[in-house]
């Protein structure tokens, strides 16, 4: 075949000269990009150390080598005054509250001492009668299955419009780190200007992340020991005389913990200890009204179950792949649980609320009346 014909170079004989591609003005070259993306990571992470260390120290169960490595970024963020934007920022949003104070001096600083020392101070919460025109408050606060509850509870609750709903869920937090996220001095400095409302009716929802140890000055309380139980009953004994309101005018719902499946790795033995502890403590306060999710969560045998029954006759897959949190069916299932517990002490005639079948457990389903102390 013939030679297809070239066009001669422009510069000659031999000399190939190709157009050079100019970048686009205002481009960066792609190692620069790089190098900055790269930076700005660096940076993020020192600046947000505070912040990683408080949730890796939250968390149960968490490998050592993260918290150390979490302690080594905050060092160095610390060392160059980087955490410090941080910090302001978390105080002012009412995230930092790491102050680790003990929930003894959290009750004596918030004076219920001298309240729980009135001789009607065992009277039984009298909470408003909602209206549409006037409704009332509902505070829903707790760790990250919390947040589930209250997005269901506005939707469900405040689609009677007899309820605000005011959310305040904490992902990783409890009782047992208050060097992590301190909740009796959230709740007793809080609570009350949340959202600008002074809640009626509260609901509290711990555990999840509270089966850990203890930390002391020295050493800790292992979870499970005497000490530790001991000391976790103190902790929510004291939350409690915190949720007391001066005018007696709140109830405050507190949820035990559901069963745990066994790929969540929590002892459930450990769980019924908490939820005992739990129902022991509120008997003893008409302001609080233990809410038993065990009985709403197990199956026919009294352990974990992913299915459950329904109204409508049908079983539905209630349970997060985590084996600790809900699907949204059972964040459902325990809203129309608290619900339940609500309207005896709250008047909602004005507009009662109505349950799907598909949303609340058989009609026979009976929580227990005890929560008995495992073994």
């Amino acid at each position: 075949a013939p030679a297809r014909p070239t066009a001669p170079p422009p510069d000659g004989p031999g000399v190939l000269i190709r157009p050079v591609r100019q970048r686009e003005p205002g481009t960066m070259p792609a190692g620069l990009v790089l190098m900055v993306v790269g930076v700005a990571l660096v940076l993020a992470m020192l600046l947000n150390a505070p912040a990683t260390l408080r949730k890796s120290n939250g968390k149960v169960d968490n490998p050592a080598w993260r918290t150390a490595v979490a302690e080594r970024v905050n060092d160095v963020s610390s060392f160059f005054g980087l955490d410090r934007a941080r910090n302001a920022a978390d105080e002012a949003l009412g995230k930092n509250q790491t102050s680790d104070a003990d929930i003894d001096e959290v009750v004596a600083e918030a004076g219920v001492d001298e309240e729980l020392a009135d001789p009607e101070a065992d009277r039984v919460p009298v909470v408003a009668t909602p209206t549409e025109a006037a409704p009332i408050t509902l505070y829903v606060g707790g760790d990250s299955m919390a947040d589930g509850l209250a997005a269901t509870l506005s939707r469900l609750a405040g689609g009677t419009r007899l309820f605000v709903v005011s959310a305040d869920g904490r992902v990783s937090t409890g009782l047992s780190r208050p060097d992590f996220f301190n909740w009796p001095e959230h709740l007793a400095r809080d609570i009350d200007d949340l959202d600008g409302l002074s809640p009626d009716v509260a609901v509290l929802l711990f555990g999840a992340n509270d089966l850990q140890n203890i930390p002391l000055a020295t050493g800790a309380y292992v979870v499970g020991t005497q000490e530790w139980l001991d000391e976790y009953r103190r902790r929510v004994g004291g939350t409690m005389d915190l949720m007391r309101s001066g005018d007696d005018d709140r109830m405050t719902f507190w949820l035990g913990m559901p069963p745990m499946g066994p790929g969540s790795s929590i002892d459930n033995t450990t769980v019924e200890q908490v939820n005992h502890i739990v129902w022991s403590e509120a008997q003893s306060r008409p302001w609080i009204t233990y809410v038993d999710t065990w009985s709403y969560f197990a199956g026919p045998d009294g352990a974990y179950a992913d299915e459950l029954p329904y109204a409508d006759g049908q079983a539905r897959n209630s349970r997060a792949g985590d084996e600790i949190h809900m699907e949204q069916v059972g964040y459902e299932r325990m809203a129309w649980a608290v619900m339940d517990h609500i309207t005896e002490v709250v008047d909602v005639s004005a507009n009662p609320p109505e349950p799907a079948p598909g949303q609340q457990p058989p009609a026979d389903l009976v929580e227990r009346s005890e929560v008995p102390a495992p073994g």
